[in-house]
């Protein structure tokens, strides 16, 4: 081979090389290219997975769902220096007064808070010139509570009292919510209907404990239903939360109270609550599970471990299905059937539809 075929040669070498080497740098390029794309599509997907996740529970947060949803954490007004401000009244530019009570405000926190204080001090009103707003038919001490509740977040030291004794308790919910509809303070109807929600959970813990409600007092019967007439006779789109606090009584304590004459001879006077106790009973669990009701009869014996008598909490489960049949042989159910469970088994047999979660101790 003389010189000229070895150069030649040595230069188809070298152009084979550097087109190998712009093939690799090229597909590096395209590699890390794809990569970055691959990425910023995985984030924008994430990014919108968790804005539709943020608004499903600011939705679930709006509509004051206790159960099935962790709350969602949100920035807080600084009600600890709101409390001072309302306690010394200082810098203070807006007067309300009720009957012979009066109070030294701030027309930025009551209208941030309540619509009602807000159209009223800066709508065409006469309050919006002079700063001064006279509250007429409304009980002085109520529209004290309220105006607490508006700079602390938390009840007066009197209200807090007679939230706290059962005899008055049921019906000082109704007068906070009646004073906190009037003067559109929205977020006092979701605390009194959290404090009715409260008791009616220690009691109705204490009638799946015992099995029945024949210990429970006919004073608090009483109480009971005459705060649910009232609470049911105003509008359902502002007593809503607090209805259904009552409603909630029932399926709590596993719609035992069902069975004591005296709460069935008061829910024939509030067809509204009766509705609302069925539409409980009867209920959809979802898009995949059928209608769920409960039985009143405890089971001999567990489901699960297949003990005899133990403590049954939850009482009993009913499973949907078309027809009722019993094999002898299994001793099984099959279609619509009782599925008694114990405490320590109903933890493990998640199979089952929770269709009244038991009550936990806190």
């Amino acid at each position: 081979m003389g010189l000229k075929e070895k150069s030649k040669l040595q230069c188809l070498e070298r152009e084979l090389k550097l087109r190998q080497d712009l093939e690799r740098q090229l597909k590096r390029k395209v590699k890390q290219e794809l990569k970055r794309e691959l990425k910023q599509e995985v984030k924008e997907k994430l990014k919108r997975k968790f804005k539709r996740k943020l608004g499903r529970k600011l939705e679930l947060k709006c509509k004051g769902n206790p159960i099935t949803t962790s709350p969602l954490k949100l920035k807080q007004p600084s009600f600890k220096e709101d409390a001072k401000l309302l306690k010394t009244g200082f810098l203070s530019d807006v007067k309300v007064v009720c009957g012979d009570k009066t109070w030294q405000l701030h027309k930025y926190i009551l209208c941030t808070r309540s619509s009602f204080f807000m159209k009223a001090f800066t709508g065409k009103f006469k309050e919006a010139e002079t700063g001064c707003i006279e509250i007429h038919e409304q009980d002085p001490t109520e529209v004290g509570w309220v105006i607490t509740f508006i700079y602390t977040s938390k009840a007066a030291p009197d209200l807090k009292m007679l939230l706290l004794d059962d005899d008055t308790m049921a019906d000082t919910c109704v007068r906070l919510s009646t004073i906190g509809d009037y003067l559109s303070v929205d977020r006092l109807g979701d605390m009194v209907a959290n404090v009715l929600y409260k008791k009616h959970v220690s009691v109705a813990h204490a009638a799946q404990r015992a099995g029945d409600t024949a210990w429970i007092s006919d004073d608090f019967v009483s109480v009971f239903f005459q705060a649910a007439a009232t609470a049911y006779a105003r509008c359902r789109s502002t007593f809503g939360p607090l209805r259904q606090a009552f409603a909630k009584f029932f399926e709590l304590s596993r719609f035992l109270a069902l069975r004591d004459e005296r709460f069935r001879a008061q829910l024939r006077n509030i067809p509204e609550l009766s509705h609302d106790i069925l539409m409980l009973l009867v209920k959809d669990e979802g898009e995949n599970d059928g209608r769920c009701m409960v039985l009143f009869e405890r089971p001999c014996r567990c489901f699960g471990c297949r003990r005899e008598e133990v403590d049954f909490f939850p009482l009993a489960w009913v499973e949907c299905g078309v027809e009722i049949t019993l094999d002898r042989k299994t001793d099984q159910w099959d279609g619509i059937g009782p599925e008694g469970y114990c405490e320590q088994c109903a933890r493990v047999f998640e199979k089952v539809p929770d269709a009244f979660p038991p009550i936990e101790d806190d």
